[in-house]
């Protein structure tokens, strides 16, 4: 008799120490999944930005030429030039957003993802040094354990610091509605051309336009 409830006073400490670890599990266990979860998300996003980077600046530099890129599996919000407003950041740029349940920033802070250049935060780049995109990652938390990711690809504009003063930008779809690609985009040269005075160091702009549809 005795024997009998030794083995089930064990079982029932067994049954309790499972109960507790898989409590402890989903506890601590959850949000490290999640994290990576995070992690995982804005490193697959990254990359394809910054292929899709190569892309543009390879068509840009040949004058020429068309490439497409499939999306993974998230929305693309493709947002044209617009000469009425050139030195707005949010103008002229490719953005990706996703949700997540854990954040990797402080909350609702931006920050400049493979920056290497000294004037990352200016809306003009000086030239030759400045890069012409600049790739953010901005958190904003949306309700409790929810949080949106956004990383925004942007095409500035570099200006010499010398004479003869002179801008260069990359832009795509001038004068275009703001639209969102699932599939696949294409990005495609259009022309080059040279605005009289145009550059923010009040020489001529020059400016290498492509076409970013949805393919």
């Amino acid at each position: 008799m005795f024997k009998v409830q030794s083995q089930a006073v064990t079982i029932i400490l067994i049954a309790g120490i499972v109960i507790a670890l898989v409590g402890a599990a989903y506890v601590w266990g959850i949000p490290l999944i999640d994290k990576r979860t995070t992690i995982t998300e804005i490193s697959s996003t990254e990359s394809f930005i910054e292929q899709l980077d190569k892309k543009i600046t390879s068509i840009a530099n040949r004058g020429s030429g068309k490439e497409t890129m499939d999306i993974p599996g998230k929305r693309v919000l493709v947002i044209p030039y617009d000469p009425a407003d050139p030195y707005n950041t949010s103008k002229n740029s490719i953005i990706m957003e996703f949700i997540v349940k854990q954040p990797t920033l402080f909350e609702d802070s931006t920050i400049y993802l493979g920056a290497t250049n000294f004037d990352v935060g200016s809306s003009v780049g000086a030239y030759p040094d400045a890069s012409p995109s600049l790739v953010t990652l901005t958190q904003k938390k949306l309700t409790h354990g929810v949080y949106r990711m956004r990383i925004k690809l942007h095409y500035r504009e570099i200006d010499t610091q010398t004479a003869p003063r002179r801008g260069y930008r990359i832009v795509f779809n001038e004068g275009g509605d703001v639209f969102s690609a699932k599939n696949k985009l294409s990005i495609s040269w259009n022309k080059k051309e040279e605005r009289p005075n145009d550059a923010k160091n009040t020489g001529d702009l020059v400016l290498t336009h492509l076409s970013i549809t949805d393919a």
